[in-house]
This record gives structure tokens, sequence and C-alpha cells, in this order.
């Protein structure tokens, strides 16, 4: 889980594409990551996949999240690490995982409420 606040902020070194996996790497400064370990880029929940002593992260991401979050190498991204499960909540939990895509059909500031169109297979949610 993640609070929502950005820690700091990364820089993208390298978006790579070889034998159909796209890679992501990252100079974040957080020399203590772990393999496994969860970070938010941007908002969305990344699983770490190696780490170097200098901070640089590299992440493997699908085709949509590269097409929809438009990562590319120079680009400044926000960074929070998850949050432990006895941290203190400076906002509010955001579970940060990117499972579609909607289009906004009408927003009221007054009733402070947005109508959106999902794609069918999330109308249960």
């Amino acid at each position: 889980m993640f609070c929502g606040f950005a820690e700091t902020v990364g820089k993208i070194l390298r978006v790579e594409e070889k034998r159909g996996k796209i890679s992501l790497l990252i100079h974040t400064g957080m020399t203590e990551l772990k393999t496994g370990d969860a970070l938010a880029v941007n908002g969305v929940k990344l699983f770490l996949t190696e780490n170097s002593p200098q901070g640089e992260a590299l992440f493997f991401i699908t085709p949509t999240l590269l097409e929809r979050e438009k990562y590319q190498p120079e680009n400044l991204v926000n960074l929070e690490r998850a949050m432990h499960a006895d941290a203190r909540v400076l906002g509010h939990y955001i579970q940060g995982v990117l499972d579609a895509k909607a289009m906004i059909l009408n927003t009221s500031e007054q009733d402070r409420k947005i109508s959106f169109a999902l794609n069918s297979e999330f109308g249960r949610y």
C-alpha cells in the first residue's frame, strides 16, 4: 500500500525492449531497495527486479503500461516506497494498480461528481 505522497524524484535512464520484454531503468538513489520490493513510479506500483549499489532500479513493464505512462529516458518521475503496516498515514491508502482506462463523460463541480464510461469487462467493479 501507498499513502499517495511522493518521497523523492527519480530519473529514467533507459527504456528498452529485448526478446519481448520491456525494461525500465530508473535512478532512484534508494540503495536499500531489494528485489521484489514495490515502488510507486508516478503513482503506478512496480516491482523491483534489480537494484544497484548506486540506486539504479530495474523494472519490467507491460507494453500497455509503457503506452499509457509514456516513460521516456531523461524524464523525471515521482517515487514512493510501499508503506510498512505500522507506518503513520499522511494521506490516504492507494493500491497503485492500473486496471483500466475510462472516458470521462460529464463533470459537475457543484455536485462534486464525475460520470465516466468503462469497458464492460470492468462493470462488476
